[in-house]
């Protein structure tokens, strides 16, 4: 269990000072404190929307839905794990925002990312490298801006995942399908194989 605590610190310390550069910097903050629980469910229905032809009704209620279940589980988890974040402990750590006094794992930002994006990925198949990629960057702030460690945006990254596949899950089981681009909800039903 050291051993796992102490690569997690190295990865961090790599995160968080080795790959970073100034000039992306403004991004990350930008980035981090944007795309919180609220800026995923705005993104995620925005998206929702304009990928399902402004007839995904369904989805513009899940996601925020399954944004917000995420949100809660991992609130619950940073009670029941208390782990300091590094902006908390970590001598030398590179803080660019301010050091939240909440408990680090796991990450909240991650989990709502990943919670959004694979969500979307279910709908938009064609795009799911396109959805991880940004809830992949989403997470990547954390660390690099000084408030997780890697371990953090991990546990939130699956976390994410268990959501969203339980919201999709949920949807083919009351509604039959999951709407998919350029269709209506009744044309999708039935369409989508297991995600």
């Amino acid at each position: 269990m050291d051993y796992i605590a102490g690569l997690d610190i190295r990865l961090f310390r790599l995160m968080n000072t080795a790959w970073t550069s100034p000039a992306l910097d403004p991004v990350m903050v930008y980035a981090t404190e944007r795309l919180n629980f609220i800026g995923m469910m705005i993104a995620g229905s925005a998206l929702v929307w304009i990928l399902g032809g402004r007839r995904d009704f369904r989805g513009l209620l899940i996601l925020p839905a399954a944004v917000l279940a995420g949100e809660a589980a991992a609130t619950l988890l940073k009670l029941a794990f208390m782990r300091p974040r590094p902006c908390q402990v970590l001598e030398g750590a590179r803080v660019l925002v301010e050091c939240s006094p909440f408990y680090s794992m796991p990450s909240g930002h991650a989990t709502s990312a990943f919670a959004a994006m694979v969500f979307l990925s279910a709908r938009h198949r064609r795009l799911l490298p396109l959805f991880l990629a940004v809830a992949a960057f989403v997470a990547y702030t954390r660390p690099y801006v000084g408030l997780h460690y890697p371990a953090d945006i991990a546990a939130g990254a699956l976390l994410g995942t268990v959501v969203a596949l339980i919201a999709i899950s949920v949807e083919k089981r009351f509604f039959g399908g999951t709407a998919r681009a350029g269709k209506g909800s009744e044309q999708g039903r039935g369409e989508e194989k297991a995600f």
